[in-house]
């Protein structure tokens, strides 16, 4: 609509039905981006456990409410760490390399999420790895930009919009990881929760 030159916009109204029914031969269209969408939507389901960790450091991972205060600004930094760190593997090495990236930190999140299930049962701390975890998770966040603008890289002009919005339906249920997490926690513990997440991360 702001660029009629380049724009000829439709008046004949679409009903939902046909409007997302068109989705259907975006979806095998382009294989690159049909990964791409499959990565983000596992990424997004690695960030499950970010509202969790600082539950189970202070009720199973033997840390003080006192120490436990300085974790909660951890998210913080690394949302400010992750946006710079993001922007400059963008510009210097593009989008995969980016992408590549956030599914590794996942992969080491969940490692150390399970080295603090190793601790936390021989009554040791967590403090320092779920630590590193709140921070790295938090500083994973800033990196789904990188997936959105690879995707309209790799697909056509006119096709551009149209997967954003695929891209915005396909993934949307997979944000609502920590819902799932919460539950899973509440009702046969985190054990289970950080197995999942490193299977998540893994296939990511």
């Amino acid at each position: 609509r702001d660029d009629p030159a380049r724009c000829v916009v439709d008046p004949k109204k679409v009903s939902w039905r046909a409007y997302f029914s068109s989705f259907a031969p975006l979806w095998k269209k382009n294989a690159e981006a049909r990964h791409t969408i499959v990565c983000k939507a596992l990424y997004q389901l690695s960030l499950l456990t970010a509202p969790l960790n600082l539950l189970f450091c202070t009720q199973y991972g033997h840390v003080t409410q006192e120490a436990a205060a300085a974790l909660v600004f951890m998210p913080i930094s690394g949302l400010v760490v992750g946006g710079f760190l993001w922007a400059y593997l963008a510009k210097r090495f593009g989008y995969r390399p980016l992408m590549l990236a956030t599914q590794l930190i996942g992969c080491l999140c969940a490692s150390l999420s399970l080295v603090c299930l190793f601790l936390a049962a021989r009554g040791v701390s967590v403090l320092y790895p779920m630590g590193a975890v709140i921070l790295l998770l938090s500083c994973n966040v800033g990196g789904a930009q990188g997936y959105n603008h690879h995707l309209i890289s790799i697909v056509s002009q006119e096709d551009r919009a149209h997967y954003l919005v695929l891209l915005s339906i396909l993934t949307a249920p997979f944000t609502l990881g920590s819902i799932l997490a919460g539950f899973l926690a509440d009702q046969i513990g985190y054990t289970a929760v950080y197995l999942l997440f490193a299977f998540i991360a893994a296939a990511g």
